[in-house]
This record gives structure tokens, C-alpha cells and sequence, in this order.
């Protein structure tokens, strides 16, 4: 390595240093905040606080996940007749779904309800955490 390509390394290193400080201490200092600063220094500075609100956590984060998972349900049933077909799935980019679409389809009637849906979720999570896990 040739001397001007060392001492510009080094000149970028030294120009670094004081970031690295920066973002090393950050943490602590979001620590005694309470709560990490947006990232995004585009972002107006009053913009930049942790939300009043605090983040949903146990049966209502399940409502939240249940409620959005009905909504995309929803979205994606084309003919509105409360039943999704693969294709329906497929093209609402419902992967999970169609991957297992002829386990929830357990009938075999090629269209699947959303009730279908969240009975085979819970079972599946059943099998994965045992019989004490949560509805």
C-alpha cells in the first residue's frame, strides 16, 4: 500500500472517529430519554419523539393482527362472497394462504372462509406451542 493511499485512509478514519463516538453513545443517552430519536435526520425535530401512545401488546395487539388480517381478507375476496378461491389469494399475494389452502380447505370445496382461516391458524399454533397455548 503506497503512502498517499495510507494517509487518506487515515484522514478518512480521523474524520469518522467523532461519528462513531456520536452513534456508540446514543444509545445511553436514548436510555435516559426513555425512548430512541427517529433516525431520519430529514424528519422536522418535534417529529422526532416516541409516540403518546404506548405500542399494543397482548389481546389487543392480537385484535389488531386479527382485525388487519380481516382486512386483507376482505380486499382480496373479488366477488364479495366471503370466501377467497386460490387464485383470489394468489393474486392478492396471500402466500401463506395458498401455500396452505388445501389444509385450511379441508372439505375440498376450493374456496376458503375467513373463519376457515383463523380455525386453522389456532390449530397450527396449538401443534406449535402445545394445549396451553392462547386463543
Amino acid at each position: 500500500m503506497n503512502k498517499l493511499c495510507l494517509m487518506t485512509m487515515l484522514a478518512a478514519l480521523t474524520l469518522m472517529l467523532p461519528l462513531t463516538v456520536t452513534v456508540m453513545a446514543a444509545p445511553a443517552a436514548w436510555a435516559q430519554q426513555g425512548s430512541a430519536p427517529c433516525a431520519d435526520p430529514c424528519l422536522p425535530q418535534r417529529l422526532r419523539q416516541a409516540p403518546a401512545t404506548p405500542a399494543a401488546a397482548g389481546t389487543a395487539l392480537q385484535q389488531q393482527a386479527v382485525a388487519k388480517l380481516r382486512q386483507r381478507f376482505t380486499e382480496a375476496d373479488q366477488d364479495a362472497n366471503g370466501a377467497l378461491t386460490r387464485d383470489e389469494a394468489r393474486q392478492a399475494g396471500l402466500g401463506w394462504l395458498v401455500n396452505h389452502f388445501d389444509q385450511i380447505d379441508s372439505a375440498g370445496s376450493g374456496k376458503v372462509r375467513f373463519e376457515d382461516m383463523r380455525q386453522y391458524i389456532v390449530k397450527r399454533r396449538k401443534q406449535a406451542l402445545g394445549p396451553a397455548a392462547p386463543q
